[in-house]
C-alpha cells in the first residue's frame, strides 16, 4: 500500500530536481512539500474535522489519500474501496509525465 505513495513523491523529486537550476534549491522545494503533505493529509491532525473546501480539496489532492494508504498498511486494514489508490497512482502519472515533459524541454536548451 506504500508503494503508490513511494511513486509519488519519487516524480515529485524528479520533478523538482528538473525545476531547480542548482542543487540548493531543491532542499526548500521539498521542505514545502513536506509541509503540504503533513497539512493536507491529515498527519498533524484529523482532516475530516475540517469541512468545506478544504476538505474537498485534500480530498482531490494525492495527500490525503497516500496518508489514508500508509494508514490502511499499519494497521493492517484492507481497504474497502481502491479509491485512494488510484488517486495517487493518477497523480504519479501525472506528475511523471510533466516531469518528462521539462525534462525533455530543458535538454533541448
Amino acid at each position: 500500500m506504500l508503494i503508490p505513495s513511494m511513486i509519488f513523491f519519487s516524480c515529485c523529486g524528479v520533478l523538482f530536481g528538473t525545476i531547480a537550476k542548482s542543487e540548493k534549491q531543491v532542499g526548500p522545494l521539498c521542505s514545502v512539500l513536506v509541509s503540504l503533505v503533513g497539512i493536507m493529509g491529515g498527519v498533524f491532525m484529523p482532516i475530516e474535522t475540517i469541512s468545506g473546501v478544504f476538505l474537498t480539496v485534500c480530498k482531490i489532492l494525492p495527500f490525503y489519500n497516500g496518508v489514508n494508504l500508509a494508514k490502511c498498511a499499519f494497521n493492517l486494514l484492507t481497504i474497502d474501496n481502491l479509491i485512494n489508490f488510484f488517486i495517487v497512482i493518477g497523480w504519479s502519472t501525472v506528475l511523471f509525465i510533466i516531469s518528462l515533459l521539462v525534462l525533455k524541454k530543458k535538454n533541448k536548451k
